[in-house]
């Protein structure tokens, strides 16, 4: 059985072909037109360098293998026990390291990306106690254990609202003390103004 196609059928089909094609061309004949009108032509655009410019500039450069970026000796010196190892925690949606302060328990930085709103509201459903510490320069809360009330499990530290936030926590309460895991996120805090 053959099957016959009347000759507006392939009229039809080439018509819409070479619209295609034409526009298609045309639109990336533009594109090269911008693009070199762009490289002969530079704005030139001023940038006000301030403390909080480190938000768009940092924001691209803390976070891409936080193991080499963050060392161990740092954490090791503020909870006051040898790293034993290093362990890269990445994945679709964060990257970070853990830092092993035996077999099993650790001190994590992750830099999540995601809208850090939505992490305080995920904490909310789940009903865990929140609150802030003001000694971190950045935005930032704190979720507290319901496990062993008072005891810190993460700080997050705001970085973009709509994109980036760095969250340093613990496996366990019986690892690092409040205090110490809020140096941590200090000293993280640092170390991603130092993009500046």
């Amino acid at each position: 059985m053959q099957i016959y196609f009347p000759k507006k059928f392939y009229f039809i089909i080439f018509v819409i072909l070479a619209v295609f094609i034409i526009t298609g061309c045309d639109k990336s004949e533009q594109n090269s037109k911008d693009i070199n009108n762009e490289i002969a032509n530079p704005e030139v655009t001023e940038v006000e360098n301030s403390d909080d410019d480190f938000i768009r500039t940092g924001q691209y450069s803390f976070g891409l293998v936080v193991c080499n970026e963050y060392d161990s000796e740092t954490v090791s010196k503020i909870v006051g026990m040898p790293v034993v190892k290093t362990r890269d925690y990445s994945n679709s949606k964060s990257t970070g390291c853990e830092y092993y302060l035996d077999e099993t328990n650790f001190v994590i930085v992750d830099v999540g990306y995601s809208k850090f709103e939505d992490q305080r509201r995920g904490l909310e459903v789940i009903e865990r106690e929140m609150t802030s510490d003001s000694s971190i320069g950045l935005e930032n809360f704190i979720a507290i254990s319901s496990n062993a009330p008072g005891e810190y499990i993460d700080v997050y530290m705001l970085i973009d609202p709509e994109i980036k936030f760095i969250r340093v926590g613990r496996s366990s309460t019986k690892i690092a003390s409040n205090d110490q895991l809020v140096e941590i996120a200090q000293s993280v805090e640092q170390v991603v103004r130092s993009y500046k």
